[in-house]
């Protein structure tokens, strides 16, 4: 009688848990697995016991059969973002692995309700003798094809929180499964182990995640922020060619503005320039790119890809005109420093390259050179933008055609467009 409300409490233990990962992560491609797996692990221990009734027997296969599979998902998608040989040759293994649950699953049916019932044998393992013949070497064997995906994986995974993530299943799965299996009076003690692994694991994990996060937010939009520590960084900074726009401002006179004034006020006012386009990007979801002197170089579409990329830069823009001016306003700059903004749109080629031992996320393309050229070519409070920029201005804008200059590194004259509030 002892072991029934233990096994109740535990299994309860490990379904609340489960709840509590669908709830609060649940936009966690990878966690819906690991939340569907305690849960019906939860619900095995609950109902698990000794039964006469073939219907229940088929009713805890097919509960067991939905336990692993939902454990190999969870393993199979933290390795997702690998990539290479060592990633195919998990996948097929894990593909055998689910293969072998249905094949557990469908004999499980077929002994349910075609075989005779058969004494269950008192020792660790509580099954028959007959469903030991059955059932050991299908279990040995997708816990095997589980085991030897983890292992390759774990060589090529890169991402620490990832590593953690698939070291946690390794350790905590056998103490859970187990329980699955083995004498009730063991049980308790296994899956109380297993448990305690688990939150340990996750709450590790979520302290990387909180700590990438909170890094990462200090120089990216809130949504990248988001992305880095929901994917990692080598989901985000995975070169690709995509169309996006590009917006460029600069800091007008501040050559001679930094020679005549001491570096401390200099650097103070640079400080809350920086700031004023950082709250302007967190606010469209633009993403700062370079910080280079007196200019700003900022991405709209990348690394977090946006149909609409090209309203929210001139959105973005005009943002960090209104903010930047009063900036300088309220240092009584306004007659010495001036600022202008350039904004295009084209494909372009982002990532990171590695150079001198440092990874350093790029944006390569016309787009990037034509948005630098037409910040040169606004004039104090000016934004200019490309004609395929500005076709796309919002209806709250004014859009005031130019006649087409030749800019440098151009062989044909760009067709340049002013644009402002209405």
């Amino acid at each position: 009688m002892f072991n029934e409300p233990a096994l109740l409490v535990i299994g309860l233990i490990t379904a609340g848990l489960g709840l509590t990962v669908a709830v609060f992560n649940w936009s966690s491609r990878s966690n819906r697995p690991l939340a569907l797996y305690l849960l019906l692990l939860g619900i095995n221990m609950m109902l698990e016991h000794s039964s006469d009734s073939r219907a229940w027997q088929a009713l805890m296969i097919a509960l067991q059969s939905l336990t692993f599979s939902a454990a190999i998902e969870w393993a199979n998608r933290i390795g997702s973002r690998v990539v290479g040989r060592r990633r195919k040759v998990a996948s097929v293994l894990f593909r055998l692995a689910h293969l072998i649950v249905l094949a557990y699953f469908i004999l499980g049916m077929v002994y349910s309700f075609a075989m005779p019932l058969q004494p269950v044998q008192s020792g660790i393992v509580r099954s028959t003798t007959l469903e030991l013949a059955l059932f050991v070497p299908l279990i040995g064997s997708f816990l095997l094809c589980a085991l030897l995906a983890g292992i390759i994986l774990s060589t090529a995974i890169r991402d620490s929180a990832d590593l953690l993530r698939l070291r946690v299943v390794g350790l905590a799965s056998p103490f859970l499964l187990s329980g699955l299996f083995i004498n009730e009076k063991i049980v308790p003690f296994a899956m109380a182990i297993g448990v305690m692994l688990l939150i340990a694991g996750l709450f590790r994990y979520q302290m990387l995640l909180g700590k990438r996060g909170s890094f990462m937010s200090q120089f990216l939009a809130p949504e990248v922020a988001e992305l880095v520590r929901e994917q990692g960084m080598g989901y985000v900074m995975r070169r690709e060619r995509r169309v996006l726009t590009i917006v460029m401002c600069d800091l007008r006179g501040f050559t001679a503005y930094a020679r005549e004034h001491d570096s401390d006020e200099v650097i103070g006012l640079l400080e809350e320039f920086y700031c004023a386009v950082g709250e302007a990007a967190a606010e469209f979801g633009g993403t700062i790119k370079d910080h280079a002197g007196d200019g700003v170089m900022l991405l709209m579409g990348a690394p977090v890809a946006r149909e609409d990329h090209a309203p929210q830069a001139l959105k973005l823009a005009l943002g960090i005109m209104q903010s930047g001016q009063q900036v300088l306003q309220q240092a009584g700059l306004q007659d010495e420093v001036g600022l202008g903004i350039g904004v295009a749109t084209g494909q372009i080629t982002v990532g990171t390259i590695r150079g001198a031992g440092q990874l350093e996320y790029v944006a390569v393309g016309n787009a990037v050179n034509l948005a630098s050229r037409l910040c040169d070519r606004a004039a104090n409070g000016q934004i200019l933008a490309d004609r395929r920029t500005a076709d796309e201005a919002p209806d709250s804008m004014q859009v005031t055609e130019q006649t087409p200059e030749p800019l440098k590194g151009f062989v044909e004259p760009i067709q340049v467009c002013s644009v402002g509030l209405l």
